[in-house]
């Protein structure tokens, strides 16, 4: 019982350093600059711009700020998005999934960006992550949804570009952008902690190890330490934030390195997880209709996505 207190007493503190010192001045930064650029309606331009060529992958043209949001906020900023296309009946169901596993498939800001001075290399996985995004939409939408009789807005004039809000003005914006930030961060404090404590308490009885050892050929035949099965665990079970955190000790401990960190980054830094896909279910009923292929079409940009990191680094 001692030896769980202090577990949860360490978990804490990784906890409450990473949320108060990495992630909240980083989330409050973004947030303040996505509600100003939204604000002066260069994100509403851009969905417009965008529209005609996403919309040859099967996007909508909504799907633009869904990318937006993703990049420049967290994982869980595309779902106000995600409702909206869920509740326009006019944008049919192939391009909901499309817009689903392309969310799935690309990298969340609340990972990225804590991960850079870790090493983590920006501009690559931003790459990845549009391509492997699109590839995912693709796919989707040619090859795993069937085509629905009833199609009133598949044609690119009906597309309904994101539609902006007034906002009272700039400094409101960034005011209103950084409270946001300090909320997002606060908020994702209890889950990240139950969620690290899990994982945690899974190394602390060897289930950790006994995995390391099983799969250490494994990862040794792609040059890779057997530790890295622990942030890979621990995203697939416990979502982006929790993995950040694992990550962000192992490599202060040495037992990590930045190269190590940009080989497996494709397969580990997106919202395509246990948490991911019952926080995006949520969305809607025609949204959770369309998950299985959703699933489909995100496994292949992310398989994608790995394959470029490992080649790349």
């Amino acid at each position: 019982m001692q030896d769980f207190v202090l577990l949860v007493l360490d978990t804490g503190k990784t906890v409450i350093h990473m949320a108060f010192y990495i992630l909240l001045p980083i989330m409050v930064i973004m947030m303040a600059l996505m509600r100003f650029l939204e604000r002066n309606k260069v994100l509403f331009y851009s969905a417009r711009l965008l529209s005609p060529l996403l919309f040859w992958f099967g996007l909508p043209g909504i799907g633009a700020f869904a990318m937006f949001q993703i990049t420049l906020i967290s994982f869980a900023a595309p779902l106000s998005t995600l409702s909206m296309i869920d509740k326009d009946e006019q944008i049919e169901k192939k391009r909901i999934a499309a817009t689903l596993s392309m969310i799935f498939t690309m990298s969340q800001a609340n990972s990225i960006f804590p991960l850079i001075p870790a090493g983590l290399n920006l501009w690559v996985t931003l790459a990845t992550s549009v391509g492997g995004g699109l590839i995912a939409a693709s796919a989707t939408y040619y090859f795993f949804t069937r085509k629905e009789k009833h199609n009133p807005s598949d044609q690119i004039a009906n597309e309904k570009p994101y539609h902006e809000e007034k906002k009272p003005g700039n400094i409101e914006a960034l005011l209103k952008g950084g409270q946001e930030g300090v909320e997002l961060s606060l908020r994702s404090i209890p889950m990240w902690m139950i969620a690290l404590l899990a994982v945690n308490f899974l190394k602390m009885i060897k289930v950790v190890d006994l995995l390391e050892k099983l799969l250490n050929p494994l990862f040794h035949f792609f040059k890779l330490p057997g530790v890295v099965i622990l942030p890979l665990l621990t995203k697939f079970f416990a979502g982006g934030t929790a993995m950040m955190a694992v990550t962000l000790e192992m490599i202060e401990k040495g037992a990590m390195t930045a190269v190590h960190l940009n080989k497996i980054a494709g397969f580990m830094i997106h919202p395509f997880d246990i948490v991911g896909l019952a926080f995006y279910a949520s969305a809607g009923k025609r949204t959770a209709f369309c998950m299985k292929p959703a699933v489909k079409g995100a496994l292949i940009g992310i398989l994608f996505r790995g394959i470029a990191h490992f080649l790349i680094f």
